[in-house]
């Protein structure tokens, strides 16, 4: 348990954000495996699919998938400028305090994460359009680097909550 000037950091409150946040990224392989199946699968070969995508179509979709990155980014900052109350979607009730700033941590980075995903969900459209493979791949990569960028690190989380409720970490967490 990490200690802050007046109270201590349970790491395992945020428990339940980490596993969703590490469980975002299986969508990739079932989108992989979903595209696998509807390409090299069974019965592909009888497929009458769409000749292609227009290559403006293409572009625009490259476009959006390069903005969800800084987006997510961007999103996640805003979400941290807020403080005090928020409501718990679950109970419905108000939760203040250090719950509060544990619920709004926890919110902010599932949203951070799941941002970057639209990229991999732009490539999985355009490589069905298309059926070629060399068209995910890159959108798969670039979505990997989001979550790579994305995901709460310890030291983030504790730095967001030190922010959040306006205490400074004591020296022994910052060597």
């Amino acid at each position: 348990m990490e200690q802050y000037q007046t109270e201590s950091l349970d790491m395992s409150r945020f428990r339940q954000m980490y596993l969703v946040v590490s469980a975002l990224p299986t969508i990739l392989l079932l989108l992989t495996f979903v595209l696998w199946m509807m390409l090299e699968g069974p019965g592909a070969a009888e497929s009458t699919g769409p000749e292609g995508m227009p290559v403006w179509q293409i572009a625009l979709f490259g476009a959006i998938a390069l903005a969800s990155l800084p987006m997510a980014l961007f999103v996640r900052r805003l979400g941290f400028k807020t403080t005090g109350d928020v409501i718990d979607p679950k109970s419905k009730k108000v939760l203040s305090g250090s719950d509060a700033v544990v619920q709004r941590i926890a919110s902010t980075a599932i949203v951070g994460m799941a941002m970057p995903e639209i990229g991999l969900l732009l490539g999985f459209v355009a490589c069905y359009l298309t059926e070629n493979w060399l068209v995910y791949v890159p959108f798969a990569a670039y979505t990997i680097l989001g979550w790579a960028i994305m995901y709460p690190r310890p030291s983030q989380v504790r730095a967001w909550y030190a922010r959040q409720t306006g205490a400074e970490p004591v020296s022994s967490i910052i060597s």
